[in-house]
């Protein structure tokens, strides 16, 4: 996810925020951006999700995460590798 928000910055893009899970920099800053806890997506409402983690089976557990609140993949979302 480090790697992927650089080369986004560096291509142009903006970072509104970080979503971490708890002991994982939530209430914290990287790269001067917050980052937050998955509750913390409310307040990011209608902005688009790129998730990326190299933890075994994260990409699924943020897939069913964001599905289960209503987001869709490939519209809302999107999660890399």
């Amino acid at each position: 996810a480090r790697r992927l928000s650089l080369w986004m910055i560096r291509s142009g893009f903006r970072v509104e925020a970080f979503i971490g899970t708890r002991g994982n920099g939530t209430g914290g800053f990287l790269r001067g951006i917050p980052v937050v806890g998955p509750e913390g997506l409310d307040d990011y409402s209608g902005i688009p999700v790129v998730a990326a983690s190299r933890e075994p089976g994260a990409r699924a557990r943020i897939r069913c995460y964001l599905a289960g609140r209503g987001l869709v993949e490939g519209r809302d979302f999107l999660v890399c590798a």
